[in-house]
């Protein structure tokens, strides 16, 4: 696989556990690679440890 056609890495920040299953399973579908992650810290870790395409944030987070 070339950079060029490879799946795009979608990072999922979302605090309520089954909204996060639920845009996880959805990007499954679509065969996005994706990861999750539950509060601010986890997602700035995982940004800074891996090439992230697109940021899903919650915009109702609460700020943990």
């Amino acid at each position: 696989m070339t950079p060029t056609d490879r799946k795009p890495l979608v990072l999922v920040v979302e605090d309520d556990a089954a909204v996060r299953s639920l845009i996880a399973a959805t990007l499954d579908i679509e065969e996005c690679r994706h990861m999750t992650a539950a509060s601010g810290s986890a997602a700035i870790a995982a940004a800074a440890t891996q090439n992230v395409d697109v940021v899903l944030l919650d915009l109702g987070f609460a700020g943990h």
